[in-house]
C-alpha cells in the first residue's frame, strides 16, 4: 500500500462505546489480554456489527500513514440508519498523533484516549499511586 487508512467504527455505549477496526484484527498480551487491532495490510475494510445497538454509532477513517498527500475514500452503509455530519468534516482523513498509540480515538485531529491512557497521542499509562 502506498497510503494506509484506517477504518474505525464506535458503538453508541456510554464512555467512549465498543470500539470496531476494520476487518476484525485482535492481538493478545499479558497486559491488556485481547484487543482490536487496525489492518495495515489491506485497502478494503469491513466492520459487521451483528443486533447493532440503537443510538449514534461514529465511523471513522484515519491516515495512519499517508506519505502521497491527499487520501480520497469512500464508505458503505447498510442497515437502518441516519446520516449526520455536524462538522462538515465527511470525507477527510483524520490524522492525529501516532494514531493516538492504539490507544484512543482521534476527533478531528485530536486524540481522545481511552481510560487509563492520556497524554499527547494516548502514548502514557495511567498508574494508580499507592
Amino acid at each position: 500500500l502506498m497510503n494506509d487508512l484506517d477504518l474505525l467504527v464506535v458503538g453508541p455505549d456510554s464512555g467512549g462505546g465498543q470500539f470496531y477496526y476494520g476487518n476484525g484484527l485482535e492481538s493478545w498480551d499479558e497486559t491488556h489480554g485481547t484487543q482490536a487491532v487496525r489492518d495495515s495490510l489491506n485497502n478494503v475494510e469491513r466492520v459487521s456489527v451483528e443486533n447493532a445497538g440503537a443510538g449514534l454509532w461514529q465511523v471513522q477513517v484515519m491516515g495512519a500513514d499517508i506519505p502521497y498527500g491527499e487520501q480520497r475514500f469512500a464508505i458503505v452503509v447498510t442497515g437502518a440508519r441516519e446520516h449526520t455530519d455536524p462538522t462538515g468534516e465527511c470525507g477527510r482523513v483524520a490524522q492525529c498523533p501516532n494514531r493516538c498509540s492504539g490507544n484512543g480515538l482521534c476527533d478531528r485531529g485530536q486524540c481522545r484516549c481511552r481510560v487509563g491512557h492520556s497524554g499527547v497521542g494516548c502514548a502514557l499509562e495511567d498508574r494508580e499511586l499507592k
